[in-house]
């Protein structure tokens, strides 16, 4: 089993004990639900993340993340800075409705393309989506404007069963068995009634035993457009598998957070002035003649880190663990220098 596709949404074979429901009662959980995401037309806050791996009895490796993220109508913008034991590094990702952006502060170089080249193109979890995680699929590209795509809270929802009430946060959480990212895979999201059926932990399960977790244990509530909105600041992702063990907080400074104020679309475009090197990945296809010539291009040039995310990758979201990339660059915390677009 690969782990990328696992954490936090992950969910394992259909679990006994489900109760019956009517499908009035998942539509009304399913509508409420999504029209959270929905009510944010613009979003802007900081983020400080601390993660952590441990495989066995190694020891275990650490890494720090501070980061901004900016979005609007299906336009985004991420200021990464990212520090562990070996590597230090600063990333700057931007799509401004045309052009996927990537620029390697460190190394001045920038990349474009019409489409993502990366399942997660924020280069990190944005945990304004980790409790909506297993609304994606392989294929779909790890982006807010897909949490509040419709689409997919129909596809989800339509092979939902309905579990019962279980209490977490202080709550009456309606629970609700939904499936993952990966084929025969289940999870179950704790929808807070109270809070609009807001999702307040996702658990996963695989082989029969829970493997990941992601939980908001911290959160403020605003108002937009008459409806409560609950925007987390604090959220806690674990994982289990294959013997390592993966622990991430995920922490929103409040005075950062801005809901649907004006941000100007010059925001969400990177200017070519700020690189020396200026690569356009699409005409490099064109020059290769194939996508894989040209990862194969890249492989070679930024060594093992592009390795990690093309061909673990390419293929399976949520993806557990694009932010391990950042941490070492392959499977584990190995060695590494730069990053790939």
């Amino acid at each position: 089993m690969n782990r990328y596709a696992c954490l936090v949404l992950v969910c394992a074979t259909v679990l006994p004990g489900g109760q019956a429901a009517s499908p009035a009662d998942l539509n009304e959980i399913r509508t409420k639900a999504a029209l959270m995401p929905r009510l944010l037309g613009s979003v802007e806050f900081r983020m400080r993340a601390h993660e952590s791996q441990r495989k066995g009895k190694a020891s275990t490796h650490e890494g720090d993340i501070s980061a901004v993220f900016y979005e609007r109508g299906g336009m985004f913008r991420v200021e990464l800075k990212h520090r562990s034991e070996k590597t230090e590094s600063a990333i700057t990702s931007a799509y401004n409705g045309d052009r996927y952006q990537v620029l390697f502060e460190h190394e001045k170089r920038l990349s474009l393309a019409r489409s993502s080249r990366l399942p997660n193109p924020y280069f990190t979890f944005n945990p304004l989506i980790l409790p909506y995680a297993w609304l994606f699929r392989a294929g779909m590209t790890y982006t807010w404007s897909e949490v509040k795509n419709p689409k997919n809270w129909e596809r989800s929802f339509e092979q939902g069963r309905y579990i019962g009430q279980s209490p977490e946060g202080g709550f009456s959480c309606e629970v609700v068995e939904l499936p993952a990212a990966l084929r025969e895979t289940r999870c179950r999201v704790y929808f807070a009634r109270e809070l609009g059926y807001y999702p307040l932990k996702v658990i996963g399960y695989f082989g029969g035993e829970e493997s990941s977790m992601t939980r908001v244990l911290r959160y403020r509530t605003m108002d937009v457009d008459g409806h409560r909105v609950v925007f987390p600041t604090l959220v806690v992702a674990e994982q289990r598998l294959d013997g390592e063990f993966f622990r991430a907080e995920y922490r929103l400074e409040e005075d950062s957070i801005k809901l649907n104020h004006p941000i100007d679309e010059e925001v969400f475009t990177i200017s070519p002035s700020r690189a020396s090197i200026v690569v356009d990945l699409d005409e490099l296809d064109a020059r290769l003649g194939t996508d894989a010539a040209q990862q194969g291009a890249l492989v070679e040039r930024h060594g093992g880190r592009w390795r990690f995310w093309m061909t673990v990758g390419s293929g399976l979201i949520l993806l557990a663990l694009v932010a391990l990339a950042l941490l070492g660059g392959r499977r584990g915390w190995g060695s590494g220098h730069g990053g790939a677009s």
